[in-house]
């Protein structure tokens, strides 16, 4: 069950950018643009720390068969794991703004490219 929540976490993290861009394209009222960042911030912090929880309780799932002796790898990988996961609690926030920005650099142009492209009407 921690790896179908860790994925569903992970899956929310990728796609939280184009919802709220399509939000922000479909409803501007309800998305303005100075929102789109503080959700994508928020949220991405909220993704990333539930699933560094729960992929690090889905590592221990995996050692608890082997009691008190787990394998070396598993015993690495959990170490690993912590140190990573300390960033994360404070970084969270910074990697979600960090994997977004080529989409918004991508929307912002598209917008750009849209209001040069249209003919005035007289």
């Amino acid at each position: 069950m921690n790896q179908f929540i860790y994925i569903t976490l992970v899956s929310a993290f990728c796609v939280l950018p184009f919802v709220a861009l399509w939000l922000m394209a479909t409803r501007p009222r309800t998305m303005p643009w100075w929102l789109v960042p503080a959700v994508i911030a928020v949220g991405g912090w909220i993704f990333t720390n539930g699933a560094a929880h729960f992929y690090y309780q889905h590592l221990c799932d995996l050692a608890a068969p082997y009691g008190d002796y787990p394998p070396d790898a598993l015993i690495d990988r959990m170490n690993f794991f912590l140190t990573y996961h300390a960033s994360v609690l404070y970084l969270g926030w910074y990697y979600s703004l960090l994997y977004s920005l080529p989409m918004l650099l991508i929307y912002a142009a598209l917008r750009f490219l849209r209001r040069i492209s249209l003919p005035r009407i007289a």
